[in-house]
């Protein structure tokens, strides 16, 4: 009986890691799914509960930086969700990649938009790096960057 309660124990101690890191890639890939999808909505209010709010965050995008979340989200997110329309974000190969409380995330999207009554778009690529803090997922980086259509 003692073996067979100790087997139980370690099967279970043995299958409770992998089940975590299960949850947690899935809790990172809805993170960034949520994310895109808020933006495509421009609602702020939904994207400000993904990202981190520090000065440690960072965001690169078609060759701009932002450092923290003040910049990023007043110099940059607040202006672009006022300036864009009809966003459409489409994501493909999601690859998810977890260490400890560090999750990074690489993913495709497709994306149209209308910016100063202009129909813009095209294929991007993106790098996110989130976080566990406080048993959440935060975005701490992103960056993205269009794919060129030739060189």
């Amino acid at each position: 009986m003692k073996s067979l309660l100790a087997i139980l124990i370690l099967s279970l101690a043995w299958t409770g890691p992998a089940r975590t890191s299960i949850d947690d890639r899935s809790a990172v890939e809805q993170v960034v799914r949520d994310n895109l999808k808020a933006f495509a909505a421009g609602d702020f209010a939904a994207m400000e509960g993904l990202w981190a709010h520090d000065e440690d965050l960072r965001v690169f995008e078609s060759g701009h930086a932002n450092q923290g979340w003040k910049d990023f989200s007043e110099n940059h997110l607040k202006p672009e969700l006022v300036q864009l329309k009809g966003i459409k974000v489409d994501p493909s190969d999601i690859q998810v990649r977890l260490a400890g409380k560090t999750a990074w995330v690489t993913y495709n999207y497709s994306y149209s938009l209308t910016v100063k009554e202009k129909t813009v778009s095209g294929n991007a690529v993106a790098t996110a790096v989130l976080e566990k803090r406080a048993g959440r997922w935060l975005i701490v980086h992103s960056h993205s960057s269009s794919v060129r259509s030739s060189l």
